[in-house]
């Protein structure tokens, strides 16, 4: 159950498919797939997958840090968080508008509708790093601060 006023998502612990951590996101045990997120989700680090449409429409999500240990952003992951800027939370050596190593696919729309992510600057480009092979349909469509992508 999510709780839209406080951010909190809560499994009943009797459930052995899915966990919460730390009241913040819904994990699908066995795969490893964030399946919910809310707007204070610090993604644990035993989670390789961000599932499909799992922070859809968080308006009030800013930013989130993407561990190295993730592979897959699922399609419509992020769709529509208006306000997120920043994939890498608390790392100054990092671009805010960068993909992190590590990640090998980016589902379709996965950032669409991310308003304010990107540098907004044609010489700063966003970065895609050499780990991502995939990148299903445009992952960054109507994201007005994506100006280039390297």
């Amino acid at each position: 159950m999510s709780d839209g006023s406080t951010g909190t998502i809560k499994v009943d612990a009797e459930n052995g498919v899915y966990k919460d951590y730390d009241s913040n996101c819904i994990v699908h045990t066995s795969s490893k797939k964030l399946i919910a997120g809310c707007r204070a989700t610090t993604i644990p680090s035993e989670v390789t997958i961000i599932g499909s449409f799992a922070f859809k429409g968080h308006s009030e999500l800013l930013d989130i840090n993407l561990h190295g240990g993730l592979v897959t952003i699922e399609q419509e992951a992020f769709f529509d968080c208006s306000k997120l800027s920043n994939l890498n939370r608390g790392k100054s050596d990092v671009s805010a508008a960068s993909i992190p190593e590590g990640i090998q696919s980016i589902g379709a729309s996965a950032f669409s509708r991310c308003t304010e992510f990107g540098n907004n600057s044609d010489t700063q480009p966003l970065i895609i790093p050499s780990t991502t092979h995939h990148l299903q349909g445009n992952p960054f469509t109507y994201t007005p601060k994506i100006k280039r992508i390297q």
